[in-house]
């Protein structure tokens, strides 16, 4: 009986022991650098207390460090995002005055009312209150009022077709994504062509994915060429505004992630297709809030380079 009670009473002092040291073993061993709410909550009266407070302080400062990170990424971003965009209106804003002026000059009164009545629409959605993602009826009307310019500047050398179902017009998009990939059109593809030109703007859904395209029947791309389209920065550009399709790379992959950003399909003397590849994403003010605070759909490729 002696015996019995003992190895009992044994049995019993070592695993109140041991528990709270296994507790303490499995929150450390199931941290997976995310979860911050598997604390320790230990009363033994023992050292082993203070290694769980510790451990549980450990953890608060984990997460303050990591969100402090998060934030000063989103502020990068969201700066990085602002230098992206303000790269493509002074360039536009310049070409569009001077052809007005070359028009009042030209006693061309009708074009210069008809493009400044263009360029307000266009500046209208430009601004966007300051808002980055907007509605694609909204990018759609500023690549519409962007090609009403071009054509008087250019005296419909070129046409362009609009081709988007209206299903798609409550959709998320990028403010000024179009526009860059409309310029290219016009300035590489259909500019200067003996038959007419023609661009299309298009749009559908593909697997969750919101795909705009730009299509012109130009002269095409040389295939060695077009790789460096999206990452070569260094290009020297003898037309347009020298940012256009790294620009939309860049700025859509910030705010979505890698995985999205432009495609270019070309074959030379048949044409180019330029198409933009974003998650389906139906506008709402909540969806707009989160995107303008810089955060990105890929936050767990964030929290994974945190972590290390």
């Amino acid at each position: 009986v002696i015996a019995v009670l003992a190895f009992v009473l044994s049995l019993y002092a070592s695993q109140t022991f041991t528990r709270p040291i296994r507790q303490i073993s499995d929150a450390m061993t199931s941290f997976d650098g995310n979860d911050f709410t598997h604390t320790i909550q230990i009363h033994t009266d023992t050292e082993l207390d203070k290694i769980g407070h510790a451990y549980n302080e450990m953890l608060k400062n984990i997460e303050e460090f990591q969100n402090e990170v998060k934030n000063q990424q989103k502020e990068l971003r969201i700066s990085e995002m602002n230098t992206l965009i303000s790269q493509i209106n002074p360039h536009f804003l310049y070409n569009t005055l001077d052809s007005i002026v070359w028009m009042i000059e030209g006693e061309r009164y009708e074009d210069a009312v008809f493009m400044i009545t263009q360029l307000a629409k266009l500046f209208r959605i430009s601004l966007s209150k300051g808002h980055t993602i907007i509605r694609v009826r909204d990018e759609l009307q500023h690549a519409q009022s962007y090609m009403n310019i071009q054509m008087t500047r250019y005296k419909n050398q070129f046409s362009v077709v609009f081709d988007v179902d209206p299903s798609l017009y409550e959709y998320c998009t990028v403010k000024l994504s179009l526009q860059p990939l409309l310029e290219n059109a016009i300035n590489y593809g259909v500019r200067g062509m003996e038959d007419c030109g023609e661009i299309r703007v298009s749009g559908k859904m593909d697997n969750g994915m919101l795909i705009l395209s730009v299509t012109d029947n130009g002269i095409g791309i040389p295939p060695d060429e077009i790789d460096d389209l999206l990452t070569d920065t260094g290009r020297v550009h003898k037309k347009g505004s020298g940012v256009g399709l790294v620009n939309v790379n860049n700025r859509i992959q910030i705010l979505f992630g890698k995985e999205y950003g432009l495609k270019i399909e070309s074959e030379l003397d048949e044409g180019t297709t330029v198409s933009i590849c974003m998650p389906a994403e139906l506008f709402r003010e909540e969806r707009q809030k989160y995107f303008e605070k810089g955060r990105q759909i890929h936050e767990h490729e964030t929290d994974r380079k945190v972590e290390k």
